[in-house]
Formats: C-alpha cells, sequence, structure tokens
C-alpha cells in the first residue's frame, strides 16, 4: 500500500507537469498569434510577455528535472522512497497554480 501511495505522489506531480507545460503552450501561442506582442519580425516584442514565459519555461523545467530524476530512482519492488515522492508533488503541485494563474493573466 505504500509503494502505491508513492507511485500515486509521483503520478499526481506528473500531472501536474502535464498542467504547467499546457499554460506554457497557451502563452506561446498567444504570443505568437497576438499582434499586440508581434515585433517586425513575428517574434516577441513584449518584454512582459518574454519575461513571464520565461519564468514559466525555467519552472517547468525545474519541476519536470526533479520529477524525472525521482521517477527515474524509483525502486517498483520495494517501499521507503515515500520522502521523494512527496516532495516531488508538493514541489511541483504549487508551479502548477502559479503557471495556470499566469497564463491567465497572459
Amino acid at each position: 500500500m505504500m509503494r502505491n501511495l508513492e507511485i500515486e505522489r509521483l503520478a499526481a506531480a506528473a500531472m501536474s507537469l502535464g498542467s504547467i507545460r499546457s499554460c506554457l503552450q497557451i502563452m506561446i501561442n498567444y504570443g505568437k498569434e497576438s499582434e499586440k506582442f508581434k515585433g517586425s519580425e513575428g517574434y516577441y516584442d513584449e518584454g512582459l510577455l518574454q519575461r513571464e514565459i520565461a519564468i514559466s519555461y525555467a519552472e517547468y523545467m525545474a519541476g519536470r528535472t526533479y520529477v524525472y530524476n525521482i521517477a527515474r530512482k524509483l525502486d517498483l519492488a520495494t517501499y521507503g522512497n515515500g520522502l521523494e515522492a512527496d516532495s516531488a508533488k508538493l514541489f511541483v503541485a504549487p508551479i502548477a497554480k502559479r503557471e495556470a494563474d499566469r497564463a491567465m493573466q497572459v
């Protein structure tokens, strides 16, 4: 049962990563499609949008690296990895909420 809880917590962290990735993609697509943010070459011309996308990407990559590292080390035959699985969920879930808020602001 404890091993299943560890796997479920890590899966919850991975689902949060999916939400973060979706929010990031929405922001990127909006920046590309919106005439308000287009520069002469079609790239982001608005510093604020660039900043929000950069923060989102950095947080996504930090969470992704953390979750993937824990998943790689997870031994499914044993349990006792609760601290790692718990910390991944606790680290990534608040990032997902911030990214959803940030995507709505953009």
